[in-house]
């Protein structure tokens, strides 16, 4: 009785792999797409494409490996992923330069090629074992001496299979290809040319830079457009008021412009801004305009709400910022004795809301506005570089006369701490 031998083993698919990285590619760049069309925000972009790429590969991994049967009969083998190959129809069995050490590459008259691969490498996500691997050698030796087809080793001009013997007779066995470096010295050439033919033109080009220049363009074109409609919009903004002891600060009515660089690339320094003010100048009418304090040393601080957080309808807020230059906040983590570095730590800058409805008393506001206000109001006294701003405006339902009366109810409370009101002075604006 003559048996037909099954062998079972996992392959990689390498046509469902080709598939498998278009889709991830194609992915890709409808989500670039998708983002940049639609603004989103580069960390969330990174993100999504970050999880795409981590899903996919994911999916992939586990699409591309799959079990495969092969049988081989007298005049034919059944595949399970494949199908019947009648050997009468091989015209050439190698192994493939592109696949792994152990591959097998069948090549039929007039139809598609087939290709079975072992996954050896130690980089590999996943690999077969070695079990495997024998039983694809049996499996590849088998195939030969069935099929009858004799490969030839051109380079060394005789037969590419090795004679084997066992119990007095020659069993062919599969040349499998031996790793080699000709890819990669291809490669390398490759690159060296492309280095030589190109690489002048590349280097003198400086995209980087030209980057960088069109960043710099495109922002000071956008700050010149919304300076141009925030002073449109300020003829019925409304005024807004400052009361301080630093008698160099201004403020001035903006909209908030985003500055920060995700990447902490260069080139890309002004791309939220830009993003920012775009933004603004789209609904120019509707986005808001917050209190922006320009200190005596010139630093610019934007008015926040704070643990007050934004009023509801029936409220009115204003802002108050305590800011010393020469106390410096250390980090947390860092040892009480350390002083190393101290001056580059942030200087001592509060900011926050009040909010207070028509009937509030407004210095039982401001004091309970934070937690030791008198203690805050006191360093106004003993510390010299010690500043306090208070600051509102119409539009937050703080007009002139609203205004006065916070001032009347701050200086009450500068009286208790035996600050000297006299070195405060109110401003208007607009």
């Amino acid at each position: 009785m003559v048996t037909t031998p099954t062998y079972s083993f996992n392959m990689t698919d390498h046509r469902r792999s080709i598939r498998g990285i278009a889709a991830m590619m194609a992915g890709f760049i409808i989500i670039m797409f998708t983002g940049l069309k639609t603004n989103l925000n580069i960390n969330w972009l990174i993100g999504i494409v970050l999880t795409w790429f981590l899903i996919t590969l994911f999916l992939l991994i586990r699409w591309i490996w799959r079990q495969e049967n092969v049988t081989l009969y007298a005049d034919r083998l059944s595949s399970d992923l494949y199908g019947e190959i009648y050997y009468e129809d091989i015209v050439r069995i190698s192994s493939p330069w592109y696949a792994d050490t152990y591959s097998i590459k069948l090549q039929r008259k007039g139809k598609r090629s087939v290709t079975w691969s072992m996954v050896t490498s130690g980089r590999a996500l996943i690999k077969n074992s070695d079990e495997e691997i024998k039983l694809f050698t049996t499996f590849t030796n088998e195939l030969l001496k069935k099929s009858k087809y004799q490969p030839e080793n051109k380079a060394a001009g005789t037969s590419t299979h090795s004679v084997i013997q066992t119990a007095g007779q020659q069993e062919k066995t599969f040349p499998f290809r031996k790793p080699s470096f000709v890819v990669p010295v291809g490669i390398l050439l490759t690159l060296v040319i492309l280095i030589r033919t190109c690489g002048g033109n590349w280097f003198r080009r400086n995209d980087m830079s030209r980057l960088k220049e069109a960043g710099v363009q495109l922002f000071n074109y956008n700050m010149e457009a919304v300076q141009k409609a925030v002073a449109e919009r300020l003829k019925t903004e409304g005024s807004a008021f400052l009361y301080t002891n630093d008698h160099a600060a201004t403020i001035k009515l903006f909209p908030d412009i985003d500055t920060d660089n995700p990447l902490n690339i260069d080139p890309f320094r002004y791309t939220e801004a830009n993003r920012s003010m775009e933004e603004f100048l789209a609904h120019k009418d509707s986005i808001p305009l917050h209190i922006f304090i320009i200190s005596g040393d010139s630093s610019i601080s934007r008015m926040q709400p704070g643990i007050a957080g934004y009023p509801d309808s029936t409220e009115k807020q204003f802002f108050l910022r305590a800011y010393d230059t020469s106390q410096h906040i250390r980090p947390a983590g860092r040892p009480l004795n350390d002083t190393a570095d101290l001056q580059k730590y942030p200087v001592f800058d509060v900011r926050w809301g009040v909010n207070v409805k028509d009937t509030s008393n407004l210095a039982i506001a401001i004091d309970r506005s934070i937690p030791g206000m008198h203690i805050m109001l006191s360093q106004i006294r003993l510390r010299r570089h010690f500043y306090c701003y208070m600051t509102g405006k119409a539009s937050n339902g703080f007009g002139k006369e609203r205004f006065t009366l916070a001032i009347y109810a701050l200086n009450q409370l500068l009286c208790k701490c035996k600050v000297d009101t006299t070195t405060f002075v109110m401003r208007q604006y607009n």
